[in-house]
């Protein structure tokens, strides 16, 4: 077999969740079947030196041999339009006919042994599609069966052909219109206005341990009206019919696969219909795309319609058909494939030793690549080297390994801190005992120094600041005294505000990897600024504007005084909540939000009795005016976008306007 020019590139996932370029995986190496006949052809299944091909044009099984590329042909009596086919281990040949109506089961001597007609069970609705397009037998004989249309899900049957159910169907997902239609139109109008019906699943394989690989297309047939589907359009389930991929949030798919192929390795190939090839991990990690469409002209590697993938486990082959010009490409992996696999295998079989040595070997040659970080991470954290594995993972952005990682880590940092905690814990329940007995014992400062150091500027703001715990105890005692001018000052309530934003930026870029809310690489300084300071200005303007109006008692001083105090329970508990987000994981991420709905819902509180207190409002009248003052606030944006918008015609109006003087002046 002869290696040609490869004709694409081959792409993986970066650490920036971005495509990059990577060494070439697969290479295409020859061409089979072109010259034996093949009409239309719908699938491929390849055993043990053979590629089956359901041909389905000229409704027939075509046989293959890659060893001495000779053909036999069968099922030509009885088929119709065979579309799909599965090989088991024993040589027998299962074939999907759409046109038929049925399945077919013929023996490693290609006698028709069975015929899987239309089930004949109360589990089978009348109305339900029997239109066969893809066929897979799990180890033990079990017979699964997509139908062309089969929005039910897959057919189960068992080795005697017996009916017993679906199972990974698509669900329905509603769009926001249909939730809102749902609210208007009763039960008779939803019947006849709506025809709600999730997307059939396309093509089935099926892995050594009976895992069962599934894609779905989410383009719209010809005359039919599907609904999205809300899982991934690559799937892999149990024999639950649970998505395992459900949990591999961001995976890198493609609306148009065809076909599917389960790998020896938990692995899996996925092909769409214009020849990408996506390779992806047990996990729903992208690890190489390749391949793609020839547009003007017949190249090798390339593809016109892609229709089925298989491969060959042992030597790695990849077969892909293209129904279109009626032949199999072939692929074969490069080193740098084999490499990864055998990194993958290494991670698998238990070897940690050898999967960390050969990743770091994969890093060396493309440092960019997320799935040798995460596989090198995955070696490190089997080996117990937490602190090396931590850095991989989150180089990765694999946050579920992360927090896995973490929680060790953190177990063993306590196990061997254990004694020295319980120690400082005492010591430090002394230590405060011991200063609470000496302060009683201690002689009060004479009523004379205790006014000169009320009196001083250092003491009086000091008193101020320390006036937001007042504000957590007894908020509708601190904002009395605020309005009444007895505490807080412009200066005071300044302060409060560069130490709220501090404490905003604070929460928005250190909290811990796990709960961190923008990625710092990319976030925007200005934005930041802008996000607080425009929000909280427009907040004290609209206030006083409303309050003005509204017959309110406070004046512009005594709000931003009082507002300032109101971030209170955000300024002082925030911190907090961000060092403990250091610590926690996945697992204990209900504290942290738990903690943000607490300190955010005090807040809000204290905003409310802020302009209840200071404006000397009813409650009615206070939800009115914050109600008025929101408005406000999107009516002050809304018309700065429009002017921003106008004043950038405006300048393009003039500049063009120039340019036509100039052009003239210079006729």
């Amino acid at each position: 077999m002869a290696a040609m020019e490869n004709t694409t590139y081959t792409y993986t996932v970066s650490v920036d969740d971005e495509w990059v370029r990577t060494q070439d995986a697969y290479m295409p190496a020859a061409i089979y079947a072109k010259e034996i006949g093949l009409k239309q052809p719908g699938d491929l299944f390849y055993h043990d030196g053979k590629l089956y091909l359901a041909d389905t044009g000229n409704s027939r099984i075509a046989v293959y041999s890659v060893k001495d590329f000779s053909v036999e042909f069968f099922g030509g009596e009885e088929l119709k339009e065979p579309c799909g086919l599965f090989v088991t281990a024993d040589g027998s040949v299962y074939v999907a006919d759409t046109k038929a109506e049925a399945v077919f089961c013929y023996d490693p001597s290609h006698r028709l042994r069975q015929t899987i007609g239309r089930p004949e069970s109360e589990l089978f609705s009348e109305s339900s599609m029997y239109r066969p397009c893809a066929v897979a037998v799990s180890s033990s004989g079990n017979i699964f069966v997509v139908g062309d249309g089969a929005y039910e899900g897959i057919m189960q049957f068992d080795a005697k052909g017996e009916f017993f159910g679906y199972f990974a169907a698509n669900r329905y997902k509603m769009t926001m219109s249909e939730r809102f239609q749902d609210l208007i139109y009763n039960e008779a109008q939803k019947e006849q206005l709506f025809v709600r019906t999730p997307r059939p699943i396309d093509n089935i394989d099926i892995s050594a341990k009976d895992l069962i690989f599934s894609v779905t297309r989410s383009d719209d047939r010809v005359g039919i009206t599907y609904a999205s589907t809300s899982d991934d359009t690559l799937k892999m389930h149990n024999m639950a019919g649970l998505n395992i991929f459900a949990n591999a949030g961001g995976m890198k798919e493609e609306w148009n696969f065809t076909d599917v192929a389960a790998g020896p390795l938990g692995n899996v190939y996925a092909v769409t219909q214009t020849g990408i090839i996506n390779e992806y991990d047990k996990q729903g990690n992208l690890i190489f795309t390749f391949g793609g469409r020839a547009y003007e002209n017949d190249r090798n590697g390339l593809f016109t319609n892609a229709a089925a993938i298989d491969l060959d486990e042992e030597s790695g082959l990849l077969y892909v058909l293209d129904q279109e010009r009626a032949l199999v490409q072939v692929f074969y992996p490069t080193d740098f494939a084999n490499l990864t696999h055998q990194a993958i295998a290494a991670l698998e079989s238990g070897d940690y030793e050898s999967s960390e040595s050969i990743w770091s070997d994969l890093l060396r040659l493309n440092g960019m690549s997320q799935i040798a970080h995460m596989g090198y991470g995955k070696a490190l954290f089997y080996q117990q080297k937490y602190k090396e594995a931590l850095t991989h993972f989150r180089i990765a952005g694999d946050v579920q390994y992360y927090s896995d990682t973490m929680w060790e880590l953190r177990n063993d940092i306590l196990s061997r801190s254990m004694v020295f905690i319980l120690v400082g814990a005492a010591l430090l329940i002394l230590a405060l005992y011991i200063r609470s007995v000496l302060r009683k014992k201690k002689k009060v400062l004479s009523e004379e120094s205790a006014v000169v150091r009320e009196l001083s500027p250092a003491g009086r703001f000091a008193r101020e600041t320390a006036y937001v715990k007042t504000m957590l105890r007894h908020p509708l005692d601190g904002y009395y005294y605020l309005r009444r001018g007895e505490h807080g000052s412009v200066y005071t309530a300044t302060l409060l505000y560069l130490l709220t934003f501090a404490v905003y930026v604070l929460d928005l870029l250190a909290r811990g990897y796990l709960f961190r809310a923008v990625d710092i690489n990319r976030v925007n300084p200005v934005s930041i600024v802008i996000m607080f300071w425009i929000p909280l200005a427009l907040w004290l303007v609209g206030n006083a504007m409303i309050g003005s109006i509204g017959e309110g008692e406070g004046s512009f001083k005594q709000i931003y005084i009082a507002t300032a105090y109101a971030f209170a329970p955000y300024l002082l508990l925030t911190p907090f909540k961000v060092l403990l987000s250091h610590g926690l994981t996945l697992n204990e991420g209900f504290l942290i939000r738990l903690g943000g709905v607490f300190i955010i819902g005090w807040t809000v509180c204290l905003f409310f009795l802020s302009v209840k207190e200071i404006q000397r409002y009813r409650f009615g009248e206070t939800l009115k005016s914050i109600f008025l003052v929101f408005f406000f606030m999107i009516m002050v944006i809304v018309a700065v976008a429009i002017v921003y918008l106008l004043f950038g015609q405006i300048v393009s109006f003039v500049n063009e306007i120039v340019k036509e003087g100039i052009y003239r002046a210079h006729q």
